[in-house]
Protein backbone atom coordinates (compact mmCIF):
# COMPACT_ATOMS: atom_id res chain seq x y z
CA UNK A 1 0.00 0.00 0.00
CA UNK A 2 1.05 3.41 -1.13
CA UNK A 3 2.74 5.38 2.42
CA UNK A 4 0.59 8.78 2.34
CA UNK A 5 1.46 11.75 4.85
CA UNK A 6 -1.49 13.49 6.28
CA UNK A 7 -1.70 16.73 8.59
CA UNK A 8 0.97 18.92 10.24
CA UNK A 9 2.96 15.33 10.75
CA UNK A 10 6.09 15.08 8.72
CA UNK A 11 6.26 11.49 9.05
CA UNK A 12 4.85 8.98 6.76
CA UNK A 13 2.50 6.87 8.22
CA UNK A 14 0.43 3.51 6.40
CA UNK A 15 -2.96 3.12 6.85
CA UNK A 16 -2.28 0.15 9.51
CA UNK A 17 0.01 2.83 11.48
CA UNK A 18 -2.43 4.97 11.85
CA UNK A 19 -5.59 1.93 12.44
CA UNK A 20 -3.23 0.94 15.37
CA UNK A 21 -2.35 4.91 16.40
CA UNK A 22 -6.59 4.97 16.51
CA UNK A 23 -7.05 2.32 18.30
CA UNK A 24 -4.56 3.24 21.12
CA UNK A 25 -5.89 6.57 21.47
CA UNK A 26 -9.37 5.48 22.18
CA UNK A 27 -8.13 3.01 25.36
CA UNK A 28 -5.78 5.32 26.69
CA UNK A 29 -8.60 7.86 27.74
CA UNK A 30 -12.30 6.73 28.60
CA UNK A 31 -13.13 9.95 28.02
CA UNK A 32 -12.66 9.52 24.12
CA UNK A 33 -16.08 9.00 22.86
CA UNK A 34 -15.88 10.46 19.83
CA UNK A 35 -13.79 8.93 16.79
CA UNK A 36 -13.60 12.00 14.94
CA UNK A 37 -11.47 13.91 17.46
CA UNK A 38 -9.11 11.49 16.52
CA UNK A 39 -8.83 12.41 12.63
CA UNK A 40 -9.26 16.17 14.01
CA UNK A 41 -6.80 15.98 16.66
CA UNK A 42 -3.88 14.08 15.66
CA UNK A 43 -4.27 13.57 11.83
CA UNK A 44 -5.80 17.27 10.73
CA UNK A 45 -7.77 15.83 8.52
CA UNK A 46 -11.31 15.33 8.35
CA UNK A 47 -12.47 11.57 8.66
CA UNK A 48 -15.63 11.35 6.17
CA UNK A 49 -12.84 11.83 3.93
CA UNK A 50 -10.73 9.20 4.89
CA UNK A 51 -12.56 6.51 6.73
CA UNK A 52 -14.77 4.78 4.36
CA UNK A 53 -11.97 4.71 1.59
CA UNK A 54 -9.68 3.03 4.49
CA UNK A 55 -12.15 0.63 5.67
CA UNK A 56 -12.63 -1.02 2.35
CA UNK A 57 -9.18 -0.99 1.56
CA UNK A 58 -6.99 -2.15 4.71
CA UNK A 59 -8.96 -5.09 6.89
CA UNK A 60 -6.62 -3.63 9.59
CA UNK A 61 -8.06 -0.54 9.88
CA UNK A 62 -11.81 -1.70 9.10
CA UNK A 63 -11.31 -4.11 12.16
CA UNK A 64 -9.75 -1.61 14.29
CA UNK A 65 -12.76 1.09 13.62
CA UNK A 66 -14.67 -1.70 14.70
CA UNK A 67 -13.15 -2.46 17.91
CA UNK A 68 -13.10 1.36 18.62
CA UNK A 69 -16.86 1.67 18.21
CA UNK A 70 -17.52 -1.14 20.14
CA UNK A 71 -15.18 0.42 23.00
CA UNK A 72 -17.13 3.52 22.54
CA UNK A 73 -20.66 1.72 22.68
CA UNK A 74 -19.56 0.32 26.07
CA UNK A 75 -18.26 3.48 27.48
CA UNK A 76 -21.59 5.14 26.46
CA UNK A 77 -23.62 2.60 27.92
CA UNK A 78 -21.95 2.70 30.81
CA UNK A 79 -22.60 6.88 30.96
CA UNK A 80 -26.03 6.78 30.37
CA UNK A 81 -26.80 3.93 33.01
CA UNK A 82 -24.77 5.93 35.51
CA UNK A 83 -26.98 7.82 38.35
CA UNK A 84 -24.09 9.99 39.08
CA UNK A 85 -23.75 11.50 35.72
CA UNK A 86 -25.23 14.59 35.08
CA UNK A 87 -24.18 13.55 31.20
CA UNK A 88 -26.08 10.55 30.96
CA UNK A 89 -28.76 12.26 28.12
CA UNK A 90 -26.18 12.62 26.25
CA UNK A 91 -24.50 9.30 26.28
CA UNK A 92 -28.14 8.08 25.17
CA UNK A 93 -28.48 10.59 22.47
CA UNK A 94 -25.12 9.45 21.16
CA UNK A 95 -26.42 5.69 21.40
CA UNK A 96 -29.03 6.75 19.50
CA UNK A 97 -27.70 8.38 16.71
CA UNK A 98 -24.32 6.88 16.47
CA UNK A 99 -25.51 3.51 16.93
CA UNK A 100 -28.82 2.81 15.71
CA UNK A 101 -30.19 1.91 19.44
CA UNK A 102 -34.04 2.91 19.82
CA UNK A 103 -36.20 2.73 22.37
CA UNK A 104 -37.83 -0.54 22.59
CA UNK A 105 -41.76 -0.50 21.83
CA UNK A 106 -43.83 -3.75 21.24
CA UNK A 107 -46.63 -3.43 19.81
CA UNK A 108 -48.18 -6.90 19.22
CA UNK A 109 -51.48 -6.97 16.93
CA UNK A 110 -53.50 -10.15 17.68
CA UNK A 111 -56.33 -9.58 15.40
CA UNK A 112 -58.32 -13.23 14.76
CA UNK A 113 -60.91 -11.28 12.68
CA UNK A 114 -61.93 -8.29 10.37
CA UNK A 115 -64.62 -6.21 12.54
CA UNK A 116 -66.30 -3.46 9.48
CA UNK A 117 -68.64 -1.00 11.48
CA UNK A 118 -71.27 0.75 9.67
CA UNK A 119 -73.45 3.99 10.29
CA UNK A 120 -75.98 1.32 11.99
CA UNK A 121 -73.67 -0.23 14.33
CA UNK A 122 -72.18 2.93 15.55
CA UNK A 123 -76.07 4.07 15.81
CA UNK A 124 -76.90 1.82 17.94
CA UNK A 125 -73.53 1.57 20.21
CA UNK A 126 -74.59 5.20 20.90
CA UNK A 127 -77.65 5.17 22.29
CA UNK A 128 -76.83 1.80 23.84
CA UNK A 129 -73.74 3.94 25.65
CA UNK A 130 -75.31 7.69 25.71
CA UNK A 131 -79.19 7.04 25.97
CA UNK A 132 -81.40 10.27 25.48
CA UNK A 133 -81.96 12.17 28.87
CA UNK A 134 -85.65 10.82 28.17
CA UNK A 135 -85.26 7.23 27.89
CA UNK A 136 -85.71 7.27 24.01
Amino acid sequence: MAKKAYGRSTRVETVGQIADKLLEWVRADDERVWVKDFFSTELSIPMDEVAEVWINKSARFKSNMTLCRDIIEGRLLRMSMDKKNRAAAGAIFALKNQFDWMDKRDIKKNVKHEYRLTKDDIAEKAKKFFPKPDGK
